[in-house]
């Protein structure tokens, strides 16, 4: 029996085992935005960002296939282009929800432990042929040894690699 989502944000779990309201049509809007645009979503509390930016992740990511959650909805009946796409990108997300930091010092610890859980959730990297500062670079990150200067060039980096 489906359950009701409540505080429930992982699109797998949400598709697979909740009621939930296919809002699919988002994948859409975000594969047809201006390539040389910057998406901004802006919405109050619990309107349902994280959970979009789950769906988006699921849906592109590079992977297992993800057809299986999006059985029924919107994305899947259109198919198309925007359908053959999926499971075929690296996809960055970074979770500022949890940071509750009470010092500057103390910021920049909880974000490199950010840097250093999205790094390692692209394990890919350290296969590809890369420079040796590069290679410094990613395995300092992994140990979460990142100043404020390379946390300022973590993301750049991880999608330089990544591409």
């Amino acid at each position: 029996m489906k359950r009701f989502p409540v505080g429930i944000e992982t699109y797998e779990v949400l598709a697979s085992e909740c009621y939930y309201v296919d809002k699919t049509g988002l994948i859409e809007k975000v594969f047809n935005y201006p390539s040389t645009s910057v998406l901004l979503v802006t919405r109050p509390r619990r309107f349902g960002k994280s959970t979009a930016l789950s769906m988006i992740r699921c849906f592109f990511e590079c992977g297992a296939d993800p057809a299986p959650y999006f059985e029924g909805t919107y994305i899947r009946e259109k198919g198309g282009e925007i359908w053959e796409k999926r499971g075929k990108y690296p996809v960055v997300t970074l979770n500022f929800k949890n940071l509750r930091p009470a010092s500057f010092a103390d910021l920049l610890r909880e974000l490199g432990n950010v840097v250093r859980l999205e790094y390692a959730r692209h394990p890919e990297i350290s296969t590809h042929p890369m420079m040796e500062a590069d290679r410094d670079f990613v395995s300092r990150a992994l140990k979460g040894e990142l100043d404020a200067v390379d946390l300022g060039h973590s993301l750049s980096t991880l999608i330089r690699l990544l591409h």
